[in-house]
């Protein structure tokens, strides 16, 4: 079996090949060393690909198929330096050969568990199983790519009555004066029944007439951005001048409301998910009696409702595909336009799309399965029986899309599976360009392509093998083909975030959260901090081992780039708002494995000379440049450079210096310059999507208005001499009227949607805190504030986690400041009350009832015979105390204090440790000395 880079093996592919190479340049007794090691390696991802393929694993191949990734990457780690190193310094070369003694022995420990563990026999019981899913997911790349993408995706079915609708709804009747008014039409449904969709096609259908002097199609998501979100809107609707570097929101909401003024706009607000939100954007479109009209999407009923000034005649309620609909779409996708189901499949097709709930998008991923062997009957009574088994009686459309996935992800090759999961690098709704995504995957070497392909060739089809599932849409929103943009559907993107997070493929931290699971090393970081002001990464975090980095935020949150020594990917979609007029790239020049450097940013970037230094480098996109060093000319592995626009100085373009650089490269194709952006194109720094909720003054009681007590994300958009309270200023207040003054004090947006127990004294509380689940209430992932760091006097709020927050009673009202009356206990009392707890039973467990990794541990307790006391700290009225004695009892290291596990009265750590010691045959005899075994 061939070993690839993938989620579930991995750097194994590459190990194997530089191991390979090492060979042939190594003395006789290197050899036999690096022999013997790559023979070892080649037996563990052999392995590793084989367990990949086991649906629903016990918990001891998930754990020791962690084990061998992470072994992948630092031996690839350790070749690399190796390689760089070795020429220049004999002491290093004899270090690594040590190193590699080192490696063998973590060779021959994996594969002594493995034996130990029996795993042997879980790949033998298991493979009926795999031959019965690979017979029915056989699904293969197709062979013939179709040139054209129109190809890759079906025509909607059951949109022409829907758009007709609508489309007269916005037409104005007659010559009412009112219906010349702003009018605003609001399209409501559930999740994958196609609202998209139908905005698009709303969009084609009233743009062909040219009726409306400026257009914008923009997408919103759970999580919000509001700057990029107007900058987009500003982008579409004045696309014959200069990009705006002005990025504040009051600014930006200016710009757009002066450019619309006395004109006839439509715009297109698609997945809205907070009415605030909405009582924000809605402040740039001016009203008059120009026909101007706009249409939002959303799931929510109250958010259609604001839209529409709640008035329920301008809400669409849209409604699932019909069962005759649901055929034609199932029908056309398997076996192509004009084409009918054989008389033998009827019964099962039916079944299957009724299964399907006349969601569009789980028609056409099923459907999409089917077609690889529409004639192979065991492929749909495969596909049918798995969603009789998954699917309850009326499931939701969340449930329905969430087992659809599930079938579509185990059907897919570990290729594809690793490029879908490598999406959720960019937040959600983010507009993502095809040729982007086919240049990443390969620098991340995911691409298998034989020697005789071309390898764009291949990355490219793997792009339309996602699009023909549905996995990624295209977004048909351009008056032309060029530059068509792409984006993840939010249910789709929710399920490859949480299955890259669980293989520790890619860790994504955005600035909702307040705290995340992070695994002991980290080997892909994706950022997406937005337009928080004060987000960062955990000081604990390491990241010498990080090998790609994405970041899309503001200037000042992002991380120094020259702690990341090993990565090869970077991503940097960066805001500039503090006057700043370039954005230096220091600290890149020590980055030598960098193989692919993306930068997009609203002011103009300054490479320095060092570039030359990346001799690894292939690819370099720049959206703007100051100039261009000569030494990029030293470059040998370079491939392709792109710059949008290059400012000021760039003598190293000359004639001369171009031909040098092909000569260099023998590629004819090396340097491509564009000097103009096309207009008509949405360019990546303004992804019109990530967008979520605004503070909205319109949602507060008059008692709760005046001064944000902490620095909110938009406080420095603000004109200084605006008070509103003198501790912080809300988004657009500006546009607010005398009667609804900026700021909030003590209670934040959303919080009539919160429970209880996540009321006052959520000071700092992010704009869309309402979409986060319960054991993420708060705050801003990244450094928090201690007591310690803060001055007696301290009393007004940080954005982000505050000091007094987790000391707050249900009762206390949000914005009092200091020690709290909730404070039930101090940390000696906390610290006694956890151990006499841990002394009740031979293993206890102190978790939170959301917590996987806890239910993974008390699980694997189970299994073992043993019967636990799980003590979960959000039902305990001092579990806040109990929880940050927990956590400086497991060092302070983790920015969370669950699982945390006791045995015998002892703490053995977190679910890792756990794991750690039952693969090494550890953990038994500590359950036995503990008298922990009931079975």
């Amino acid at each position: 079996m061939q070993v690839l880079n993938c989620a579930s093996t991995g750097a194994m592919g590459s190990i194997l090949r530089k191991l390979n190479e090492l060979l042939l340049r190594a003395d006789e007794d290197e050899a036999q060393t690096i022999r013997q090691l790559r023979d070892g390696v080649a037996t563990i991802g052999t392995k590793l690909a084989e367990l990949s393929e086991v649906h629903d694993p016990p918990l001891t191949v998930t754990y020791w198929m962690r084990d061998a990734r992470e072994l992948s990457y630092d031996m690839e780690d350790c070749v690399d330096l190796f390689v760089v190193h070795a020429n220049s310094d004999a002491r290093k070369k004899t270090a690594w050969v040590d190193e590699v003694s080192g490696f063998r022995t973590r060779v021959e420990e994996v594969m002594e568990r493995y034996h130990r563990f029996n795993l042997e026999h879980v790949l033998i019981t298991s493979r009926p199983q795999l031959a019965a899913t690979k017979t029915a997911a056989s699904h293969r790349l197709r062979q013939q790519m179709a040139s054209d993408e129109d190809h890759n995706t079906v025509a909607p079915v059951g949109m022409e009555g829907p758009r007709a609708e609508i489309v007269t709804w916005l037409k104005p009747k007659g010559d009412d004066e009112k219906e010349l008014q702003l009018k605003v039409v609001s399209i409501l449904g559930v999740e994958g029944v196609g609202k998209s969709t139908l905005a698009q096609e709303l969009w084609r259908t009233l743009g062909e007439d040219h009726q409306f002097e400026c257009r914008a199609f923009v997408k919103a998501s759970k999580k919000p951005n509001m700057r990029m979100i107007l900058r987009s809107i500003l982008l579409q609707v004045r696309p014959n001048q200069q990009l705006p570097e002005a990025c504040r929101v009051p600014d930006l909401i200016h710009d757009i409301t002066k450019h619309l003024q006395d004109k006839r706009y439509f715009i297109i607000i698609d997945d809205l998910w907070a009415v605030s939100v909405w009582d924000t954007v809605s402040r740039a479109f001016p009203e008059g009696n120009c026909c101007s009209r706009i249409v939002t999407t959303t799931t929510l009923k109250e958010v259609a409702l604001a839209c529409c000034s709640y008035d329920p005649e301008n809400i669409f309620k849209m409604k699932s595909l019909s069962h005759g609909h649901s055929t034609e779409l199932f029908v056309t996708t398997v076996f192509g336009s004009g084409k009918e189901c054989p008389q033998k499949f009827h019964d099962v097709s039916d079944e299957i799309t009724e299964k399907c709930g006349g969601l569009p998008l789980a028609i056409i991923c099923i459907a999409t399965l089917v077609s690889s062997k529409p004639e192979a009957g065991h492929q749909w009574e495969y596909i049918q029986n798995f969603l009789l088994e998954n699917l309850r009686t009326n499931p939701t459309s969340v449930e329905i899309l969430k087992q659809v996935l599930n079938l579509c992800y185990s059907s897919l090759p570990h290729c594809l599976k690793t490029c879908l999961l490598y999406l959720s690098v960019y937040p959600e709704n983010y507009f993502i360009l095809k040729e982007d995504l086919v240049k990443q995957w390969i620098a991340e070497d995911f691409i298998c392509a034989k020697e005789e392909d071309d390898i764009v060739e291949v990355a490219s089809s793997y792009f339309d093998e996602l699009v023909s599932l549905g996995l990624i849409q295209r977004m048909d929103i351009n008056r032309n083909k060029k530059g068509l943009h792409y984006v993840v559907h939010p249910t789709v993107f929710e399920f490859i975030t949480c299955k890259s997070m669980e293989d520790n493929f890619i860790t994504v931290i955005d600035y909702s959260q307040s705290t995340v699971a992070l695994t002991e090393k980290i080997r892909r970081l994706s950022l997406h901090f937005g337009s928080a002001t004060y987000a960062t990464i955990p000081e604990s975090m390491a990241r010498s081992e990080i090998r790609s980095l994405s970041f899309m935020g503001l200037l000042n949150c992002m991380p120094s780039l020259a702690n990341f020594k090993l990565v090869r990917v970077m991503i940097l979609h960066v805001l500039v708002d503090n006057g700043e007029k370039s954005f230096p790239l220091t600290g890149i020049g020590g980055l030598l494995f960098l193989r692919y450097l993306q930068v997009r940013c609203n002011v103009t970037v300054q490479l320095p000379e060092e570039i030359g230094c990346l001799k690894h480098l292939e690819t370099l996109e720049i959206q703007r440049v100051a100039a261009v060093p000569s030494e990029i000319v030293c470059l040998a592995s370079f491939k392709m450079k792109r710059f949008d626009r290059v400012d000021g100085e760039y003598d190293p373009l000359k004639k001369n210096w171009i031909h040098e650089m092909r000569l260099s490269n023998e590629r004819d194709d090396v340097v491509k310059i564009l000097h103009a952006v096309s207009k008509e194109d949405l360019s990546n720094d303004q992804p019109a999507g990530v967008v979520g909720k605004m503070l909205g003054d319109d949602d507060l009681s008059n008692d709760q208005r005046g001064g944000v007590l902490g620095k909110m994300p938009w406080e420095d958009d603000l004109p200084n001499d605006q008070p509103a309270g003198a501790l912080g200023n809300m988004p657009g207040d500006d546009a607010l009227s005398n009667g609804q003054p900026g700021g909030v004090v003590g209670k934040m947006p959303g919080d009539d949607d919160l429970s209880n127990d996540q009321r006052g004294g959520v000071l700092g509380k992010m704009p869309c805190e309402d979409d986060l689940s319960n054991d993420q209430p708060r705050g801003v992932l990244g450094k928090m504030i201690s007591e310690d760091d803060l001055p007696n006097d301290q009393s007004a709020g940080v954005l982000g986690k505050m000091p007094w927050e987790d000391d707050i009673s249900n009762g206390q009202p949000g914005g009092v400041l200091g020690n709290m009356e909730g404070e039930h206990m101090n940390k000696y009392d906390a610290y006694t009350r956890v151990m006499k707890l841990a002394s009740k039973r031979a293993v206890v467990v102190f978790t939170l009832s959301s917590c996987t990794m806890s239910h993974t541990v008390t699980q694997l307790m189970a299994d073992l015979g043993v019967n636990p006391l799980v003590h979960e700290l959000d039902s305990d009225p001092s579990g806040k105390e109990l929880e940050r004695a927990l956590l400086k009892m497991l060092g302070g290291r983790r920015l969370s204090a669950v699982p945390a596990v006791f045995i015998g009265g002892k703490l053995i750590g977190g679910s890792d440790r756990v794991m750690s010691l039952h693969l090494a045959g550890q953990l038994m005899p500590l359950l036995r000395t503990a008298a922990a075994l009931w079975v």
